[in-house]
């Protein structure tokens, strides 16, 4: 059995992103509440869905997906979950957006 499992190949699945609905409700909520017109840059984190314990209000694939939740913007990683950091960068006018250099955004 040693011999076998020293020939095995490890693959590795590319990992899949997604938003879930209820962030886009607490970002209204925090770009009014919290952050208004500030356009800095805010620390959030996303969730591996295979390290999540689903709850009432979010749904969560178990596939190893990752996810940007409602707390997202919490300090505190939600229990025995593997987070992501990442960063919100936040614009306030369509201008502004389009005046993004996105590429380096992703490569930074």
């Amino acid at each position: 059995m040693a011999e076998h499992a020293a020939t095995e190949v490890v693959r590795f699945q590319p990992l899949s992103s997604a938003v879930d609905v209820m962030f886009w409700h607490k970002l209204a909520q925090v770009k009014l509440d919290v952050l208004k017109l500030s356009q800095n840059e805010v620390p959030i984190q996303g969730h591996l869905s295979g390290a999540l314990l689903s709850t009432g209000t979010t749904r969560a694939a178990r596939d190893g997906s990752l996810w940007v939740r409602e707390d997202a913007f919490e300090e505190r990683a939600a229990s025995g979950a593997a987070t992501v950091p990442g960063t919100l960068v936040n614009v306030n006018t369509i201008e502004e957006f389009r005046g993004l250099d996105k590429k380096q955004l992703l490569e930074g």
